[in-house]
């Protein structure tokens, strides 16, 4: 289809949607539309459509098109029947229109096209001739004539200079001929070639930047005069050397007349430094061999020592077989005993390590209050950690954040084992419920001690829970006894504590002993022996000719520590 061009037509084809034959006689109810461009349907000008054949082409109707109707690039085609179960196509639905006078292109047999007019005029061959002259006339150009005209301008250059080319370069080529001549003539005189020649002065490896007569020179006048470029060491480094041996050798030669001049001969010189520290090592040893002698044969002189009132610390081990002790040698078989891992079993015998793990602590509890608190997640309602040390309607309030609560609170026992934790608060909030748990230093993890059901009420809840020995830190954390409450899936509960505390027991009890038995001296002598005053310590290897098993022996009969 051409476009923008009158008097053409669209086909349309109308069928019965219920068996999909062509419907005939339906020309009166069909309405075509079409949309330019896609800008939108408009309703076609020719509203009665025309039957084409009943009988030779049924179904097929047409309808006349307005000359603005195809007035677009693309055209698209819509139809419609007012009949029920009539559908109706455009054939085809879809047209990329031509220029209007497309079908009047003149084409050639060999592809080409036939150009007519230009610009609307009408053109012939001569007409597009007679236009590049005219061009050329407007321009005041002819090819030919500015052809002319440089080869005339040429011609007068060579006879201004005197010269012609072609009798010129006959003129050069004829002397390079001679120069070629002359230059051979005295390669026979010579019976030398230039390049063999050069090729047998250079040498194979000949290289002009390195060994040319001017880099050879510019190389010597470096390494030559300051001696740089060789090997180490240099000429600067041999003559800084000779400069500090010289001034070596000067020093040491005064050195050896100072000493010639002050000591004399040297086989009798006693005035050196040395001198006096070897009479101080001869005295040293003169004594050690007095001490020797007076030790005597098998230590005979070891009696010498003295009593321990008077025996200084003694740092070396010695070796000795313990027989008597006191002169009692039933002392020197129960210590044998104790530290041989039979042990001694009596009411005048030490205790076992077992016996002294099981002590237990008794006596009233002592009772600690809050030393701090943390809250972890939850919100702050009201109240401190202090008020949570007495009971007395004061209390120490948090809400869940959330729907979690976490808070603890931290007692500092000293010494003490802790034997019982205390609240006294209250949950308000049905179906909540928060758990008490109380750290386990041991095992760095929190052991559950209590649970506290939520109420609809703010009345106190009394709760008693016990606590464990490894519920109190030792180290850095040594007295720290740590309560925790922690509940999740909280409804907007409300926990509050009116006191909290924690009870321990003591299991040290601090003296100072002035008197043993009633005998001051007693505690005096013992204040003595274990402050390490007057202790001696001797490696016992044997007790009563029994071998001491190992290096510290370490069980049940060994005896605690003072």
């Amino acid at each position: 289809m051409r476009k923008n061009v009158a008097s053409q037509k669209l086909t349309v084809f109308a069928f019965d949607e219920t068996d999909n034959s062509a419907k005939t006689g339906d020309a009166a109810n069909i309405i075509a539309y079409v949309d330019k461009d896609y800008a939108g349907l408009a309703a076609l000008a020719d509203t009665s459509a025309t039957e084409v054949s009943s009988t030779n082409a049924a179904g097929y109707y047409t309808f006349d098109l307005a000359q603005a109707e195809t007035n677009a690039d693309t055209l698209m085609f819509s139809v419609k029947s007012a009949t029920a179960d009539i559908g109706v196509i455009a054939c085809p639905p879809v047209v990329a229109t031509v220029p209007p006078y497309f079908s009047t292109q003149s084409i050639d047999s060999n592809g080409r096209t036939d150009i007519i007019k230009v610009a609307g005029t009408t053109q012939t061959a001569n007409d597009i001739g007679a236009d590049v002259n005219a061009i050329l006339v407007d321009t005041g150009t002819t090819l030919d004539g500015k052809l002319n005209t440089l080869d005339t301008n040429v011609d007068a250059v060579l006879v201004d200079t005197g010269t012609t080319l072609p009798a010129t370069l006959t003129t050069i080529e004829g002397k390079i001929d001679t120069v070629d001549g002359v230059a051979d003539a005295i390669l026979v005189d010579t019976g030398t070639t230039l390049p063999a020649q050069l090729d047998s002065m250079s040498g194979a490896t000949f290289n002009t930047a390195t060994d040319s007569l001017e880099a050879i020179r510019n190389r010597g006048d470096a390494e030559w005069i300051t001696g740089a470029g060789g090997s180490a060491p240099t000429v600067i480094e041999i003559r800084q050397e000779m400069d500090s041996n010289s001034t070596q050798l000067t020093a040491i030669v005064a050195d050896t007349g100072e000493l010639q001049t002050n000591q004399g001969a040297w086989a009798t010189a006693t005035g050196f430094a040395t001198s006096g520290a070897l009479a101080t090592v001869d005295a040293n040893v003169d004594a050690i061999l007095i001490d020797t002698i007076e030790i005597g044969v098998a230590g005979a002189g070891l009696t010498n020592i003295g009593t321990i009132a008077t025996c200084t610390n003694v740092t070396n081990m010695v070796s000795a077989n313990t027989i008597q002790i006191s002169g009692d040698s039933t002392a020197a078989d129960n210590l044998e005993l104790q530290y041989d891992t039979t042990g001694l079993i009596g009411d005048t015998f030490p205790a076992y390590q077992l016996q002294v793990a099981n002590i237990v602590a008794s006596g009233a509890a002592n009772n600690a209050h809050i030393s701090s608190c943390t809250l972890t997640t939850g919100t702050l309602i009201s109240g401190t950690c202090e008020s949570a040390i007495a009971l007395d309607g004061v209390y120490h309030i948090h809400e869940d954040d959330g729907g979690t609560l976490d808070l603890y609170y931290e007692f500092d026992i000293g010494t003490g084992v802790p034997s019982e934790a205390g609240f006294a608060g209250y949950l308000q909030g049905l179906n909540d419920t928060v758990k008490a748990y109380a750290y386990d230093w041991v095992t760095a993890g929190y052991i559950q001690i209590e649970t506290i059901a939520g109420k609809a009420t703010a009345t106190n809840d009394t709760k008693k829970s016990v606590l464990f020995q490894d519920m109190v830190g030792t180290g850095v954390d040594e007295g720290k006894v740590r309560i925790r409450f922690y509940g999740t899936g909280l409804t907007s509960a409300t926990f509050a504590v009116d006191r909290l505390y924690v009870a321990f027991v003591s299991t040290f009890l601090n003296a100072n002993v002035t008197q043993i038995s009633g005998d001051a001296t007693a505690a005096d002598s013992a204040e003595l022996f274990f402050n390490d005053n007057y202790i001696v310590n001797i490696n016992v290897k044997y007790i009563n000719d029994v071998e001491v098993i190992g290096a510290g022996v370490v069980g049940n009969t060994w005896r605690p520590k003072p």
